[in-house]
């Protein structure tokens, strides 16, 4: 039986999704709680790397508490950013899978992102985010085939009965 706490979790998880990546807004609920059960929680300590440039990105990020450093190749202070509660990084791996959802390639990052603080979030790996495209796609092309196929029947419905 499924407790109280988990479903506030669960339906938290979700709200952050949601709003976090614009294309899951797009996204059915039911798709986005499949999604909740690939969700795993992270903690890391301070002065930890969640990924380094030129490496793959094997994680979208959720930051929930802490912050964390990202930078990219350009060493200015306009290629600098702070990450902090309720912000999210690997979000370009939905515009990559979503791209090529059968591609075995990783996106490569272009910065380099450590934490500055103690972190808590959840994390939505690769693979488990590229199941779930997988899983959006074949949905949308099952209902593109359900509805040319209505089309279909109710235009021969439509020329019988006129006939």
């Amino acid at each position: 039986m499924i407790t109280m706490a988990i479903i506030v979790i669960i339906m938290m998880i979700t709200f952050i999704l949601y709003f976090a990546v614009e294309e899951f807004r797009k996204w059915s609920e039911d798709l986005l709680y499949y999604m909740c059960d690939y969700v795993k929680p992270i903690f890391c300590t301070e002065d930890t790397y969640i990924v380094r440039k030129r490496d793959p990105i094997e994680e979208m990020f959720f930051v929930l508490q802490g912050r964390l450093r990202m930078y990219s190749f350009s060493n200015s202070a306009h290629g600098r950013r702070v990450l902090e509660n309720g912000d999210i990084c690997g979000e370009e791996l939905v515009a990559w899978f979503q791209a090529d959802p059968y591609s075995s390639n990783l996106h490569i990052s272009t910065r380099t992102i450590s934490t500055v603080t103690r972190i808590e979030g959840f994390a939505l790996m690769s693979h488990d985010l590229k199941r779930v495209i997988i899983m959006h796609h074949k949905a949308l092309i099952i209902q593109s085939h359900w509805r040319t196929k209505m089309m279909l029947r109710f235009t021969r419905n439509v020329q019988t009965s006129t006939s």
